[in-house]
């Protein structure tokens, strides 16, 4: 084992060992076949061909057949270790470019466990540099990964509910995208038109009958948040990787859950400024640049919400 493994504090259960992935697996790079998206084009099939990150097209040929594992060898996608997948399970006749490295199973590591292991797993520090943001992964430092290897059984074991919880995870994903696609759907037929909605007999009121500004201000003990367009109220820090408030935020106003938040200035799509509903279940604060509405029904609010970000605000709001 080298000398960046043994200086690592791990903790490894009993009947685990700690190897090097050159020690556990095999890797198959000579199972590799780098070809131009020119030469791609010219060899139409149905065996895919597989870069770090997933299936880049499919040709009429294939080097690779059976099991295995892939990880990336160069790029940015390191660096997105939490929410990118790392690795691949692949299966069949198929074929690998020379961005990825292929591993296969030994008698002390399955294809499985590397997948698993190195999924979602910080390697940055083995990496060296390639120009701005970009990092490699050659082979002979792939070699030297740390990998944790309980018993056979156990692998297979712990793998096998692993991928049980990605594909429930993966479902209920689809299943999410589904229902907001058909919500979004509702939405912009509740709001398609101004005429639409008159005659739905919708009343014409002000905006100052039904929303209140409570002004309250922050008690010192509060999160800072801010206004996305895409995400609506954000922690700065958790979001942003710090806080843009400033030392003293005893001016800043205070956020009930329900309340809506308005950007005073225009921007973008939204000529209006932004209005975003919190759904935040405790009480936050936004800088003094944001106003603060309280509607007089939790779904009221909502029901705005979705308003200011549809179309027909133009129609229905006379500048």
């Amino acid at each position: 084992m080298n000398d960046h493994l043994l200086k690592q504090k791990v903790k490894v259960p009993d009947g685990w060992k700690l190897k090097s992935v050159g020690q556990a697996c095999k890797i198959r790079n000579d199972l590799r076949k780098p070809i131009s998206v020119e030469e791609r084009a010219k060899m139409k099939g149905v065996f895919p061909y597989y870069g770090p990150t997933g299936i880049l097209g499919y040709i009429n040929e294939y080097l690779a057949d059976g099991n295995f594992a892939l990880i990336g060898e160069d790029g940015d996608h390191f660096l997105k270790f939490k929410d990118k997948e790392q690795t691949l399970l692949v299966g069949g006749k198929f074929n690998v470019n020379n961005h990825a490295h292929i591993i296969e199973a030994t008698d002390s590591c399955t294809i499985q466990w590397f997948y698993h292991f190195f999924k979602h797993r910080n390697v940055k520090s083995f990496l060296s540099r390639q120009g701005a943001g970009r990092y490699k992964l050659n082979k002979e430092t792939l070699k030297k990964l740390p990998i944790l290897l309980p018993p056979l059984p156990e692998q297979t074991a712990i793998a096998d509910l692993l991928s049980t919880w990605d594909t429930a995870i993966k479902k209920t994903e689809r299943l999410i995208a589904a229902k907001e696609n058909l919500f979004a759907a509702y939405r912009q037929q509740l709001f398609q038109s101004k005429k639409a909605i008159e005659k739905n007999g919708w009343a014409k009121v002000r905006l100052s009958d039904c929303l209140s500004e409570h002004g309250e201000l922050s008690s010192g003990d509060e999160k800072v948040f801010s206004v996305s367009v895409h995400k609506s109220l954000i922690n700065q820090i958790e979001h942003l990787g710090r806080s843009f408030s400033a030392n003293n935020t005893s001016n800043y106003n205070r956020v009930h859950f329900g309340d809506l938040v308005y950007t005073k200035s225009p921007t973008g799509n939204f000529p209006y400024g932004i209005v975003k509903q919190s759904t935040i279940f405790e009480d936050v604060i936004v800088s003094p640049l944001y106003g603060v509405f309280t509607p007089q029904t939790i779904e009221l609010g909502t029901i705005l919400d979705f308003y200011f970000e549809s179309p027909i605000t133009k129609e229905c709001i006379n500048l």
